[in-house]
């Protein structure tokens, strides 16, 4: 006979997990609480499903085996209470309590003592009391807007949750998909998520994305009334064709992002002026786009820009590309050519996406899009709850400089 002993519930869009059962016992153990947060980062898709982790808390009178809830095993253990740790470090609870929340003073020899009795015992704290306690939860919230499934801005998420781990902190991720905002902003707002972080896909203006009344720090966006934190893109431009402009290139052939990306625009101006600097002009550059309306429109163009532009004569030295997807590309139509790179031609990228740049041949000299500084500055100013005013902060884009290039 089975005997049901706790429910619980996690939030889904249509259904609720319920009905954890043990094999009964008769011994007479003390209730005791046990706690489960496997792993710390929750993803939230576009659907509103969790799609990992689990938050478990239940209460018990003795488990005596593993149990088994939608797939997870939930590992048999007893959560020990800091009264027990205090009795064997042989301290008192509130000494106990200080010494393991690093919370006031407590000497070297007795945070020794309590945190080697702790790990001798397997204590964990009960973060749900601790959160009751404080009138506050332990979770950062991360409102993306189509980030979980992109490749190029996953630094971001690892950013704000290896920051929020630093700080005793879990993440919850919800990402809008096609949903809209308002419905993942409505489930951070009830799980209690403090602080809440906004991010997006590539770098943008967020007025019109932004629900009404939401407050917090923006990532790779902006808007007028919020503060932001973007990659300097015109910086990055600049770094780009400084680098080929310092190995002696003077025909330099441009494949750069369509018309209408805020990047385009500010990479241009950087190009610009690196390219003035050494009294060049940028409109002398011939120049194509690596694509045209969605990305997906055209997943050729980036190679038949490269094929046109080095069909020029004189042939470019030099071909400066706004993405390492576009410079691959140009690789494959430099062999088709008959073109040697860099020998013959050096090209240079412009993101860092690593599965990417160090896996070709040669490795690909880059700009790297500093998305995991971006990530880190603004979880670290939001955690500490410091007053962050309107505005953008731009955070530099810094020359990766590998194999793909060399003197003109």
């Amino acid at each position: 006979m089975r005997e049901t002993i706790a429910n619980m519930r996690l939030r889904r869009t249509q259904s609720q997990l319920s009905c954890v059962q043990v094999p009964s016992t008769k011994a007479k153990l003390p209730v005791m609480r046990v706690e489960r947060h496997v792993p710390r980062l929750v993803r939230i898709g576009p659907d509103m499903r969790w799609i990992e982790s689990l938050w478990l808390t239940l209460a018990t009178s003795g488990l005596t085996s593993p149990c088994k809830c939608d797939n997870v095993d939930i590992a048999e253990e007893i959560l020990v209470t800091l009264k027990q740790v205090a009795q064997l470090a042989q301290v008192s609870i509130k000494t106990a309590s200080r010494a393991l929340n690093r919370d006031g003073y407590v000497s070297p020899d007795t945070l020794e003592r309590v945190t080697a009795a702790a790990k001798a015992v397997s204590y964990r704290p009960d973060r749900a009391a601790r959160m009751m306690r404080a009138g506050r939860t332990e979770i950062v919230g991360l409102l993306s807007h189509h980030m979980v499934a992109s490749p190029f801005t996953t630094e971001i998420l690892h950013a704000v949750e290896t920051t929020a781990e630093a700080a005793g902190k879990a993440v919850i991720i919800a990402d809008a998909g096609s949903r809209g905002l308002e419905r993942p902003l409505q489930l951070l707002r009830e799980f209690r998520a403090e602080p809440i972080l906004f991010a997006t896909e590539y770098h943008m203006p967020a007025d019109e994305l932004l629900p009404v009344g939401f407050t917090g720090i923006l990532i790779n966006c902006f808007a007028s009334d919020q503060p932001s934190i973007v990659p300097d893109d015109e910086s990055g431009g600049y770094v780009q064709a400084r680098h080929l402009v310092e190995l002696g290139h003077r025909r330099i052939a441009m494949i750069e992002l369509p018309e209408g990306v805020i990047a385009r625009r500010l990479r241009r101006q950087g190009v610009r002026r690196a390219l003035a600097e050494a009294g060049l002009q940028i409109d002398s550059m011939p120049s194509l786009p690596g694509h045209v309306g969605p990305p997906a429109a055209r997943r050729m163009a980036a190679f038949e820009a490269a094929m046109e532009l080095l069909a020029h004569s004189p042939r470019p030295t030099a071909l400066l590309c706004s993405k390492d997807e576009y410079a691959l590309q140009a690789f494959g139509a430099a062999a088709v050519l008959g073109l040697r790179i860099p020998d013959d031609v050096s090209v240079i990228g412009f993101d860092d996406l690593q599965l990417l740049t160090k896996t070709m041949r040669p490795t690909l000299t880059t700009v790297r899009l500093p998305y995991f500084e971006m990530g880190r500055i603004a979880a670290e100013a939001a955690i500490a709850g410091e007053a962050v005013a309107p505005g953008v902060q731009r955070v530099p884009c810094p020359l990766v400089l590998r194999a793909s290039t060399r003197e003109a």
